[in-house]
């Protein structure tokens, strides 16, 4: 009886550090960037809670992992924001992604014919509906039907994109990637236009971290009826109102 224990305790440490070591499934094996660090831990015992870690953080949001094998940091969870994907470089025993798999709201896509790839049903979690979009070189977005759904109950809609978006208490829907994403609140797309702007005049604010306080600062100016924000990435004017 003693070995079969210790065999099944085996078992299990193996299947917990191969977990560890394999990380999210948004996660990328054996490559960083060469972007500047914004900080760093040790005894960071695996990618999950390194993620957790950058995700309490308000100036981080993606990570790279090192196991216990990594030289000459171990365990040890490296902290970035916004890395540009045009610097990624390889590294040994580390695994690199966003602070979370998923950047998700409440509101459903149109399953337009044009937009739908599949139907899967008996999906009875977000993140599963969401990785598998994520495998799917054709998704770009994902929308899972909570058992609350009073039509599309446990499934997940893979997606070539998003449109028509409308509110929901019983669907979460989120894109495939969350590189390089801005996780917004829950009111976010519903009023807001995702890669558009409009020709015409404007006035401009730089600095601004965040579209609802470009939102804010329109909102208290008596001539503005209407705001377009550029993310940390853009250019040539990053977080630009």
């Amino acid at each position: 009886r003693s070995t079969v224990i210790v065999d099944q305790l085996h078992l299990v440490f193996l299947i917990s550090t191969t977990l560890a070591a394999s990380g999210p499934f948004c996660f990328s094996p054996e490559v960083t960037w060469s972007s500047p660090v914004v900080g760093g831990l040790p005894s960071v015992e695996n990618p999950y809670e390194c993620q957790q870690i950058c995700s309490d953080s308000t100036a981080c949001d993606s990570v790279t992992w090192y196991d216990e094998h990594a030289h000459p940091h171990s365990n040890y969870c490296e902290m970035f924001l916004a890395p540009d994907p045009n610097k990624e470089i390889p590294c040994t025993n580390c695994t690199s992604g966003p602070e979370s798999c998923t950047c998700s709201g409440g509101y459903m896509c149109s399953l337009d014919i044009n937009q739908l790839i599949d139907l899967v049903f008996s999906i009875s979690s977000e993140i599963v509906c969401s990785e598998l979009c994520y495998k799917n070189s054709d998704c770009m977005y994902y929308s899972w039907y909570t058992s609350n759904s009073p039509s599309l109950k446990d499934t997940c809609a893979l997606l070539k994109g998003c449109l028509e978006r409308t509110a929901s208490t019983t669907c979460i829907s989120g894109p495939s990637n969350c590189m390089d994403t801005d996780i917004l609140d829950s009111e976010f797309p519903l009023c807001f236009f995702i890669d558009s702007t409009w020709n015409e005049d404007i006035k401009g604010v730089a600095n601004v971290s965040s579209p609802y306080i470009c939102q804010s600062l329109c909102n208290d100016d008596p001539f503005c009826s209407s705001f377009t924000w550029f993310n940390s990435l853009a250019l040539p004017f990053p977080n630009f109102c």
